[in-house]
């Protein structure tokens, strides 16, 4: 019985299984080379959105703060324009209160409006009251103005209040008497939680983050509002030293100074005005989608591909199973046959494999010019045998006899048969007489060897006679078979005839000998 998982497979076979497993291989290489390519297609997606969304808040940031401050100016302007050519120690104080309490009622960014003379003292203001023995001079903004005749917009740094204690960003413009002169200052300030309200009604998340600061680095305001953080200086930062003060407006991908977050930076420089705006998204945050739709992707492309894998393997075992089980059936049918071609007692090619073989070679040796030999051999006295010593002993007996016959069948083309009863024959493709006469003498010496013992024999033990035919090369008609098999048969009856345990030449050579006189 064969077994099918132990059955080799032919080489081609092996090689259609290889070439369908790298197909499998190749095409779960293809699936993640696509899949990695998408991801990595989805990565920087992610970060162009960012930055997109990043760009557009920073420069709302920078548009919002550019209005509120140029909206002050307007109204510092105009004001400055409707004082002109009066004395601060002359106006209408009344009057001008009422203006002053008017115009900021304009413009919700407005903390205040603010008339300082030459010394710093309040002479006007839009408040009800006035700080007593109030002065301004020790302000940067005061100090300024004092010593730039230039008629410039100064926006200056966060200050706090002295009226109401609030944080404000003061915007002020330098006032002149009729021949020039230092006169005092007009200033409006902005309160700073106006930009904090401003910057709560972006969608952001908790990470991320809106600043207004000065162009060397003084944080004004940011979101998330921590008061502590107005004034930190943020020109020794990444952020600064290496973009914001390279160009007017970008984007950088770095950890921030505050809170050491990682962080997608936009930056947006205000047209006129000394402040930059800058909005910023967290790493993290930016790739959470990503990684949520990198995750679903990844398991839906796993799944896919350990599906693939194992039904691949399932079919490569299904086909390795079919494979073996043909194997197998193509084996035991080669044993089947081969059976029907050995003698089963022996071990020795049946007359069936002899009859095949015969007329084959007699074929070959014909069209090659070679020639054929045929030594048909008898044991000698073997119904004797039998009957002495009984049929099991004669069965081996007959198994020593092929042993010794098939040891002289020693090239590959030669065949050892079982040709019926206690008959043998050697089938000696490319042999001549010579070959032929050395076979015989070969099976004569190993059976002598081998001593098994005959009493009912002359000889004391086993012999065989052998006849020889020799079919030469070039031999004219073809001969058949049948002529080949009857010339070794004449030959056997010779030497049976002569006395036995001894080889009969072929019939020719026998004629030779017969005129020559030699025995």
């Amino acid at each position: 019985m064969v077994d099918a998982d132990d059955t080799p497979l032919p080489p081609r076979n092996l090689a259609t299984q290889r070439r369908a497993l790298w197909l499998l291989v190749c095409a779960v290489a293809v699936i993640l080379a696509l899949e990695s390519w998408q991801v990595w297609r989805n990565y920087q997606n992610a970060f162009a959105s960012a930055r997109s969304d990043v760009g557009n808040i920073a420069l709302a940031a920078a548009q919002h703060a550019d209005d509120a401050i140029k909206e002050a100016d307007s109204l510092l302007v105009s004001i400055r324009d409707r004082l002109e050519d009066q004395p601060l120690d002359q106006l209408d104080r009344p009057r001008v209160h009422r203006l002053l309490a008017r115009q900021a009622a304009l413009l919700p960014q407005l903390h205040g409006l603010f008339i300082y003379d030459r010394d710093g003292g309040w002479r006007v203001t839009d408040k009800s009251s006035d700080p007593p023995r109030a002065s301004n001079a020790d302000r940067e903004y005061f100090q300024f103005h004092r010593q730039h005749a230039a008629d410039v917009l100064h926006v200056g740094t966060v200050i706090e209040s002295r009226s109401t204690q609030e944080l404000i960003i003061p915007v002020s413009r330098r006032l002149e008497d009729r021949d020039g002169r230092f006169a005092g200052v007009l200033l409006a300030t902005i309160r700073l939680q106006y930009f904090v309200d401003y910057y709560e009604r972006f969608k952001l998340d908790a990470r991320g983050a809106i600043t207004l600061a000065q162009d060397d680095g003084t944080l004004m305001v940011r979101r998330p509002y921590v008061p502590a953080h107005v004034g930190t200086p943020l020109a020794s930062s990444e952020l600064f030293r290496q973009y914001v003060t390279q160009a007017p407006n970008g984007t950088a991908l770095v950890r921030a100074m505050i809170d050491g977050r990682e962080r997608l930076y936009a930056f947006q420089h205000l047209e006129g005005y000394p402040l930059v705006a800058l909005a910023g998204i967290s790493r993290s945050d930016i790739l959470a989608s990503w990684r949520q739709d990198m995750l679903r992707s990844v398991t839906v492309v796993g799944l896919i591909i350990v599906g693939m894998l194992i039904f691949g393997f399932s079919l490569l075992r299904e086909i390795r199973a079919g494979e073996r089980s043909a194997a197998a059936l193509r084996l035991a049918h080669d044993e089947l046959h081969l059976l029907t071609l050995k003698d089963s007692l022996t071990g020795l090619g049946n007359r069936r494999q002899f009859d095949n073989l015969l007329p084959v070679e007699l074929a070959r040796a014909q069209r090659n010019a070679q020639s054929l030999s045929l030594l048909m051999i008898d044991i000698d006295h073997f119904k004797a045998y039998n009957d002495h010593y009984g049929h099991p002993a004669g069965d081996r007996c007959l198994q020593a006899v092929a042993g010794v016959v098939a040891s002289a069948a020693r090239r590959p083309g030669d065949l050892a048969a079982r040709y019926g009863g206690e008959e043998m024959v050697l089938l000696l493709p490319n042999c001549d007489e010579i070959g032929a006469q050395r076979v015989a003498a070969t099976v004569q010496e190993r059976l002598q060897v081998l001593e098994v013992a005959h009493a009912t024999s002359p000889f004391g033990r086993i012999t065989v006679s052998l006849g020889i035919a020799v079919q030469p090369p070039g031999q004219s008609p073809p001969p058949q078979p049948a002529d080949l098999l009857a010339s070794a048969d004449a030959a056997l009856y010779r030497a049976k005839h002569l006395g036995r345990n001894r080889t009969h030449p072929p019939p020719e050579t026998d004629a030779l000998q017969d005129r020559s006189g030699l025995p």
